[in-house]
């Protein structure tokens, strides 16, 4: 039973993300222990990858006292019902390294060498591509023709194995910047993983959200593919690293998710910490190099 289905049999008034109660990943909910029954104030959340409560005004409350409260019901029966009806996070350990095991050669993907527009292109942006295929690994070209034409093709590793990859355009004309490899053509879902996981050798990592960005600043910075980071990815950071940091794009969005990944590793007892980027920069990829040093130190002393 998820938490929408108890507030619907508990009759629970509850709202969903978008909503201007409730942010993306959220359900939030009037809190049994601060709420006094006037104002709708929607303090108390559910998070539905770490699957907890927070009040934004009381405080974190576990499953048990909270479904009490809610209901009336006795300690023994609260218990009862969160160990048989709800779900609870699972950490199994080495279920992705399984995977990887068992998987057959990635198939799929262009590996055509890189071209003299892929080098432009990086160098346009700041990037020297022998340090990228040092640090990094392999990078390849679409070609000139096919489903991933004009596109510099960026493998994704896990376990000195490549098990999927996005491109992305180089000529700036295409609508859709990225392309990413089907999920029914992935050894591993990019979204189970992380960028630059097996070059992160440390117990410290920045997250951020993009390759680039993991790019510029250097092994030990991991991506989440975007702003959006899932469950799978909160476990492989609280088990892989003991110090976190999080370095999100400039604007809402990152600035919003950034928030809610710090509170989520908190809630895990992870030791964590937002960074900020300096205030005309709208994400890590495009730092200057002394800017990016900063953020590289932080790698260097872990």
């Amino acid at each position: 039973m998820d938490i929408k289905e108890f507030c619907e049999l508990q009759n629970i008034p509850y709202q969903e993300e978008g909503t201007k109660h409730c942010r993306p990943g959220w359900v939030q909910m009037h809190c049994p222990f601060c709420h006094d029954g006037g104002e709708e104030h929607w303090h108390l959340g559910y998070n539905l990858t770490g699957q907890y409560f927070n009040c934004w005004k009381c405080g974190p409350h576990n499953k048990e006292e909270t479904i009490k409260e809610f209901t009336g019901w006795s300690w023994a029966k609260s218990k009862s019902f969160v160990k048989k009806e709800m779900k609870n996070v699972s950490f199994k350990k080495g279920v992705i390294k399984e995977q990887v095991a068992e998987a057959k050669e990635m198939v799929g993907m262009p590996k055509n060498p890189v071209s003299a527009e892929c080098i432009a292109y990086l160098r346009k942006r700041d990037f020297n591509i022998r340090d990228i295929v040092n640090a990094w690994g392999p990078l390849f070209f679409g070609g000139v023709v096919g489903e991933y034409q004009h596109r510099l093709i960026l493998p994704i590793q896990y376990d000195k194995k490549i098990v999927s990859f996005t491109s992305r355009d180089i000529t700036g004309h295409n609508i859709n910047t990225y392309k990413t490899c089907p999920k029914n053509k992935e050894l591993i879902h990019n979204k189970d993983i992380l960028y630059g996981i097996d070059q992160a050798m440390k117990n410290t990592c920045i997250v951020v959200e993009g390759i680039f960005d993991a790019w510029r600043i250097g092994p030990g910075a991991v991506a989440t593919f975007g702003v959006g980071y899932t469950k799978k990815q909160l476990i492989l950071l609280h088990k892989k690293f003991k110090n976190i940091y999080i370095l999100f794009d400039n604007d809402a969005a990152g600035r919003e998710k950034g928030i809610a990944l710090e509170n989520d590793l908190l809630f895990l007892r992870a030791n964590v910490k937002r960074l900020r980027l300096p205030t005309m920069r709208n994400d890590p990829g495009s730092l200057l190099d002394d800017e990016a040093r900063i953020y590289k130190a932080l790698l260097r002393k872990a």
